[in-house]
């Protein structure tokens, strides 16, 4: 497994311990959220081999193997997510955070835009061993040489997560509606029912949890327009770019001066 880059990596935690919450299904516009789908439970089935679907429900096993595999990013293509999450711990306030990032699977380049609890909006992304920031007060693209080579295939914590409950061997496969949830001890997954990409992850403690919803989980394919969206400097059209160390530096403490 691969590492995200430095700044994506400053979320890493929140990820790991993401979960489940009401996500109204992106592809088709519904009004009702995941939690009126799940509602609607038709049958819930132990995770054990079948041969086939049952009546009225769901072939866990199939289940399983097909979340698993919408989750495995195809090279060449960019994989675009984006992801709104919301931990939550008694006597506490709500700690909220979005993340959307555009991933050119296979190479390693990526951009990513942070909406963190506390302070700026970070846009940062890697590609061709430049590390780049925009400098959204300045209206200018700082960017730097980047010394380590570029990952072969980014793995982000929520992934890994989701990924450690579908490979446990004891979940719990639920039909909705519109929506599969799999489910083991205190971590919940919810897949579209059509194509399994992601719709919400979630774990929860004894007295918390955390909720990752997402509005986008796609594969676009690679051409001259997608490219487009792993660059900063093709995202802001006319700006500047400087390719300083120092001024880098100085602008990755500014935009994470809360870690």
């Amino acid at each position: 497994m691969t590492q995200l880059p430095p700044n994506l990596a400053r979320y890493r935690f929140q990820l790991e311990r993401a979960v489940a919450a009401d996500l109204r299904r992106r592809r088709r516009r519904r009004a009702g959220g995941v939690a009126a789908a799940v509602a609607a439970v038709l049958v819930v089935v132990n995770l054990l081999p079948s041969g086939g679907d049952r009546p009225g429900g769901v072939a866990p096993a199939s289940a399983v193997e097909r979340a698993a595999q919408a989750l495995e990013p195809r090279r060449g293509t960019i994989l675009h997510f984006h992801m709104v999450g919301r931990q939550f711990e008694d006597g506490r306030p709500d700690v909220r955070w979005e993340h959307e990032t555009w991933m050119h699977v296979g190479t390693g380049a990526i951009r990513t835009v942070q909406k963190p609890p506390v302070g700026a909006v970070a846009e940062t992304a890697v590609g061709d061993h430049v590390e780049s920031l925009w400098d959204a007060e300045r209206e200018r693209v700082v960017e730097r040489s980047s010394g380590q080579p570029e990952a072969v295939l980014t793995e982000d914590g929520f992934r890994g997560e989701a990924l450690a409950l579908l490979h446990s061997g004891r979940a719990q496969v639920t039909k909705g509606r519109n929506t599969l949830r799999i489910a083991e001890g205190n971590r919940a997954y919810v897949v579209d029912g059509d194509d399994y990409t992601p719709i919400a992850l979630r774990t929860r403690g004894t007295s918390g949890g955390t909720v990752l919803r997402f509005k986008v989980y796609e594969s676009l394919p690679l051409n001259a327009e997608t490219e487009k969206l792993l660059s900063i400097a093709a995202q802001h059209p006319g700006a500047r770019v400087v390719r300083d160390e120092a001024a880098f530096l100085a602008l990755q403490r500014k935009l994470f001066a809360n870690g």
